[in-house]
């Protein structure tokens, strides 16, 4: 009995190559991808040049992150842990360390919520 499987496995090269165009179009700088994935810019770096062995981790995330930019649509979970990471890098360069400046944030976070449910 054959099964197929619900996700289709993509090679290491299939994955610098959508990385490589989006590079080449310019899409991101290392330092944007950087941040939007929470790793270096050095690891970056090495992933724009193809030096990855297995399509998974840092690789797959930088990866689904540039399909996202290419216009393709992305694995869900990967684009949304990119987008978490993302945000929470954001949040924490906005915080000041404080009890204050977590409310602060808090509210215009409420306040924005609630601008979007209305």
């Amino acid at each position: 009995m054959s099964t197929t499987p619900s996700t289709v496995e993509v090679t290491a090269q299939a994955m610098a190559k959508a990385i490589e165009e989006a590079w080449n179009n310019g899409l991101f700088t290392q330092d944007m991808a950087a941040k939007a994935l929470g790793v270096s810019q050095g690891q970056i770096s090495k992933l724009v040049r193809g030096q990855f062995k297995r399509p998974k981790g840092h690789a797959k995330a930088l990866f689904e992150y540039s399909k996202m930019l290419l216009g393709e649509r992305p694995d869900h979970a990967a684009a949304a842990d990119a987008m978490r990471k993302s945000l929470t890098a954001r949040l924490l360069r906005a915080w000041d360390g404080t009890a204050e400046g977590a409310q602060a944030l808090g509210d215009i976070l409420d306040g924005a919520h609630k601008l979007r449910t209305r």
